[in-house]
C-alpha cells in the first residue's frame, strides 16, 4: 500500500539530517542496542501474504528482498553507500549511484532507468543543496536521444531526524507524521541516506529515521480527489519497537481500502 507517484514522477528524495551517520533514538540513547529489523510480513497467514527479508553486514543493510526476484542490493566503498540496484524478476531494472562532498554529504544521485524499467534509456539526475531548515533537490532529466531538461524543485523540510513534509514546484505535496519509539529503522548504518533513496519508482521504502511512521499524506493541487492517507497503528514490544501494526487507506475522494496487518520481525 505505498503511495508513489506514478512511473514517470520524480524520484522524491529525503535527506533528514546533515550526517550520513546512522542515528539513535532520543528516548532509548543506549548505544548498546543493537536491534534490526529482519523481516516485514504483510497480511500473514492470508492469500494475501506478502513479505520484505532484510539482510545486512554488522549494521550496513545488503539487501531487500521482496521475492520472485524482485530485491533491492546496496554497495558500499569503506564505510559509504555509493550504489543501489533494483532487480525486477530477477534483471537489474534500474540504478542510483550516489556522490558525496569532501564532508560527506550526499550532493548528487544519478538514477539510471534500464530495459526492465518500461523507460529504457532516461536518467534523473539529482543536484541536492542544504539550507539553513530546508534542503532543496534540483531535478534535471533525459533519454537517450535527448539532452538533460530541468524537470522540477523539491524543497524538505524535516523535524530532528525526521522527514516532516516535501513538496515540489507543480503542487504536489507528501505529510508525514510519526510516533514517540524506537524506529524499526533506527539502528541501520547511513539511514538517512537510505531515506532520501525511498521513494523511487524501485526499490524499498524506508522512510521513517529514529522513530515510526504514524501517516502518509498524499496531495496533489492539479488533481485534489488524487492520493490520500495510509495511517499506522501500532503494538510494541518490551523494548518499545514495533511489534504488529494495522495500516488504514482513505483516499482524498473518500474511498478506502481494506485494513493491512503488518508483523515485524528483528
Amino acid at each position: 500500500m505505498k503511495l508513489q507517484k506514478i512511473l514517470l514522477s520524480i524520484l522524491v528524495v529525503t535527506i533528514l539530517s546533515c550526517s550520513t551517520e546512522s542515528n539513535d533514538s532520543s528516548e532509548n540513547p543506549d548505544s548498546t542496542d543493537n536491534t534490526l529489523i529482519k523481516k516485514i510480513i504483510y497480511n500473514a497467514g492470508t492469500d494475501d501474504e506478502y513479505s520484505e527479508t532484510y539482510s545486512y553486514d554488522g549494521n550496513k543493510l545488503i539487501s531487500v528482498d521482496e521475492g520472485d526476484g524482485d530485491k533491492t542490493i546496496y554497495t558500499y566503498e569503506n564505510d559509504l553507500l555509493i550504489k543501489e540496484e533494483h532487480f525486477l524478476g530477477g534483471e537489474v531494472a534500474a540504478y542510483t549511484d550516489i556522490e558525496y562532498n569532501s564532508e560527506e554529504k550526499v550532493i548528487k544521485l544519478t538514477e539510471f532507468w534500464l530495459e526492465g524499467s518500461g523507460i529504457n534509456g532516461r536518467i534523473y539526475e539529482h543536484k541536492i543543496t542544504y539550507n539553513n531548515e530546508t534542503i532543496t533537490d534540483v531535478l534535471h532529466v533525459k533519454d537517450s536521444d535527448t539532452e538533460f531538461e530541468l524537470w522540477d524543485t523539491t524543497t524538505f523540510y524535516h523535524e530532528n531526524e525526521n522527514i516532516s513534509r516535501i513538496a515540489d514546484d507543480n503542487g504536489y505535496e507528501l505529510i508525514f507524521t510519526y510516533d514517540d519509539k524506537n524506529g524499526i529503522f533506527k539502528n541501520i548504518h547511513q539511514i538517512e541516506v537510505l531515506n532520501l533513496l525511498s521513494n523511487s519508482e524501485f526499490g524499498a521504502g524506508i522512510y521513517s529515521n529514529t522513530t515510526n511512521l504514524t501517516s502518509f499524506t498524499e496531495k496533489d493541487s492539479n488533481y485534489p480527489n488524487g492520493g490520500g492517507t495510509e495511517t499506522y497503528i501500532y503494538t510494541y514490544n518490551n523494548m518499545g519497537y514495533p511489534e504488529t501494526a494495522i495500516i488504514k487507506f482513505e483516499a482524498n475522494d473518500g474511498g478506502s481500502e481494506e485494513d493491512e496487518t503488518v508483523n515485524y520481525v528483528y
